[in-house]
C-alpha cells in the first residue's frame, strides 16, 4: 500500500491548562495515547508519530513542518507502515521523544486537542483555526482550565519538550 500525502497549511493557537478538563457525561471526544520523536538530517528535522486509539490500533506518521508565521506551518504528513518508524527509531542518534495522552474535543466547529505529557505535570491544548485571528468560542469546562496563551513560546513547543517526558 503507498503512503498518503497530506500537505496543508496548519494554523493553530496553543494554550497552557491547569489540569484535563472534566469532560463528565460528554460523548463527543476520543483518546489517543502517542509516543513520538524526531529525526534530524543536515539541519532538517522530521517527526516521526505513533498514534494508539482507544481499540489499541496503532497508525504512523512522518511529519515535517516549516514555519511561515506566528502559529501557522505549512506541514507535509505522510501515513507510513510500522517497520519504517521502527528503523528511523533504532537510526535516530541522541534520541528525544515525548509520550503524552491526547484528549480530542469537538465543540462549535473547532477541535480542541488537549495533550497531557507523561512524567510531567503538563497540559497543554491546540486548536486549528482557519486564520490566526479567528474568534474561539471556549466550552466552560475548558475556559475554566486555560492558564494562559503559549503559542509563541517554543519552549512549551513539542521540540523543546522532547526528552523530558
Amino acid at each position: 500500500m503507498a503512503p498518503k500525502n497530506k500537505v496543508n497549511l496548519e494554523i493553530e493557537r496553543r494554550f497552557l491548562l491547569k489540569n484535563v478538563p472534566t469532560f463528565g457525561k460528554k460523548r463527543n471526544f476520543e483518546i489517543f495515547d502517542i509516543f513520538q520523536f524526531y529525526f534530524d538530517v543536515k539541519g532538517k528535522r522530521t517527526r516521526f508519530r505513533r498514534l494508539t486509539d482507544i481499540k489499541n490500533k496503532d497508525t504512523y506518521f512522518s511529519t515535517k513542518k516549516k514555519f511561515i508565521s506566528k502559529g501557522t506551518y505549512e506541514e507535509i504528513e505522510i501515513e507510513i507502515p510500522e517497520k519504517t518508524f521502527w528503523k528511523r527509531f533504532r537510526e535516530t542518534k541522541n534520541r528525544k521523544g515525548i509520550n503524552k495522552t491526547r484528549f480530542v474535543y469537538k465543540y462549535k466547529g473547532l477541535k480542541f486537542e488537549i495533550d497531557r505529557f507523561k512524567n510531567m505535570h503538563l497540559v497543554v491544548m491546540e486548536i486549528e483555526l482557519k486564520n490566526i485571528n479567528q474568534k474561539i468560542n471556549f466550552p466552560d469546562f475548558i475556559k475554566e482550565e486555560i492558564i494562559l496563551e503559549v503559542t509563541e513560546l517554543r519552549e512549551l513547543g513539542n521540540y523543546s519538550l522532547s526528552g523530558k517526558c
